[in-house]
């Protein structure tokens, strides 16, 4: 059983949030564990400026991970990104986070290893752009919550919040009555989670402060105010201060005794690492019949492989056939799906031979220049959208392995993303800056359309 400890640091404005988050790393480092300190960039900047070098120290020896450059508040970024096309958002995106992702690194020496998302705020580019500056794993996922296993989403490897500290300090009793209650919790947890690591989450500010900083700052969601007026949030009295510490020491010793293993995002990641190795003929002949069985993420000997890569694979492998010559090998590209939502069909049409190959040339071209699988290509006349294209190539590449000519039956009517979409059927993006009823219809689509990448990840 292994237990990943994870804390949104975030509460740059009250100055006592940084003692409370030097107590965790000191009290995780006297027993040698290492905790995944998820610092805002604002934060780690605050640490800087009231010259508490004293936490970056003690942070030394703990996993540092990235909880966003200013909590996604200063401008809130969904609103800015909802109306802007794929790359100017992720370009603003690369830019305003880099500048976080960089300070961490130029402080601790080492960059991020996972973002940790912001209460419920995320959005595709934001995703697409932190895997871009080289953070691996994506944890508090916005989908399936449910579900306790990691997935693959947007190439990052994906791991829910199962449980938070928070809620066990909330309570009020002895440190030996708050343990019973997280004791009991955590072993059913731990028991239930199928060999995946589970992840417990904290804020450092919780543990000294009656409230969260911006919920205390923000009074009407929607107007945050300015970040030079925002207030220190009040503080626990200090009997609960000390009860609070008494009951981390406990839990952390008798987590300890029980044989809990204690491991990082980082290292959990290491484990997970991608093949990168060519398909054979092989295995893409399995992944066809795979594919026209069920229209999904699917298994194979190397691990599962997303539509998206799927669709890679054999448009590579169909665009180079030759007349008479199976294609034997095609890269693994770890495409992202579509930006724009494809066109649907009303009945199903005919396609020959030589269109679909032109439509595997077209879109491997794209995947090639792009990084994305295309929401559908023209060839002859023919409109190809991603997911008949798919199940098109596959069965062409069948026929081609039994010595027959490139063709396949008419294009279906059939649903344009994977069955996998259904883990996003809940996903929302919102935060305690943003109304109740914020409902960023386009940027939940584009998150809908990257269930294309969407994969389990194995446990070891």
């Amino acid at each position: 059983m292994e237990m990943i400890l994870s804390f949104d640091t975030e509460d740059f404005v009250t100055p006592e949030s940084d003692d409370a988050l030097l107590m965790l790393a000191t009290e995780l480092g006297r027993r040698g564990l290492r905790g995944c300190f998820a610092l805002v960039g604002d934060k780690l900047r605050g640490l800087i400026e009231r010259g508490r070098h004293d936490v970056i120290e003690a942070l030394r020896a703990h996993e540092i991970d990235y909880h966003s450059n200013d909590h996604h508040f200063f401008p809130l970024q969904a609103p800015l990104l909802e109306d802007r096309p794929w790359a100017e958002g992720l370009a603003w995106v690369l830019a305003h986070e880099a500048r976080g992702v960089d300070l961490i690194e130029q402080t601790f020496g080492v960059r991020p290893v996972a973002y940790i998302k912001a209460d419920s705020h995320w959005t595709p580019q934001t995703l697409c752009a932190y895997r871009g500056l080289g953070l691996q794993v994506y944890s508090s996922r916005h989908f399936a919550p449910g579900d306790p296993l990691p997935y693959r989403y947007m190439n990052l490897l994906c791991l829910p919040y199962l449980g938070m500290l928070d809620s066990f300090i909330k309570e009020e009793g002895t440190p030996r009555q708050v343990l019973g209650v997280a004791l009991a919790e955590m072993q059913t947890k731990l028991q239930s989670a199928g060999g995946a690591p589970v992840v417990y989450g904290t804020h450092p500010c919780m543990w000294c402060c009656t409230t969260f900083y911006d919920v205390y700052n923000v009074k009407r969601r929607g107007f945050p105010p300015a970040r030079e007026k925002w207030r220190p949030a009040p503080l626990l009295p200090p009997e609960r201060l000390k009860r609070n510490r008494q009951f981390l020491r406990l839990l952390l010793d008798e987590l300890l005794a029980s044989g809990v293993q204690f491991t990082t995002y980082g290292e959990f990641a290491a484990r997970q690492g991608e093949p990168h190795a060519d398909f054979s003929q092989k295995e893409l002949d399995g992944l066809c019949r795979a594919l026209l069985r069920r229209f999904a993420a699917s298994p194979t000997a190397r691990g599962p492989v997303s539509a998206a890569e799927a669709l890679a694979a054999l448009c590579y492998a169909i665009a180079r056939h030759e007349v008479g010559k199976v294609p034997d090998r095609a890269p693994v590209r770890h495409a992202l799906g579509p930006t724009e939502t494809p066109r649907t069909l009303s009945e199903p049409f005919p396609v020959c031979g030589r269109a679909l190959q032109g439509a595997a040339v077209k879109a491997d071209r794209y995947i090639s220049e792009t990084g994305h699988i295309p929401a559908g290509v023209d060839v002859g006349g023919h409109h190809f959208p991603p997911a008949q294209l798919l199940m098109a190539l596959a069965e062409g590449y069948l026929r081609l392995g039994a010595g027959r000519s490139l063709k396949c039956e008419p294009l279906q009517v059939m649903p344009d993303c994977p069955e996998d979409q259904a883990l996003l059927a809940h996903a929302r993006i919102g935060a305690w800056a943003l109304p109740k009823d914020y409902c960023p219809e386009r940027l939940l689509e584009l998150g809908r359309l990257q269930s294309w990448t969407l994969k389990p990840a194995p446990v070891s």
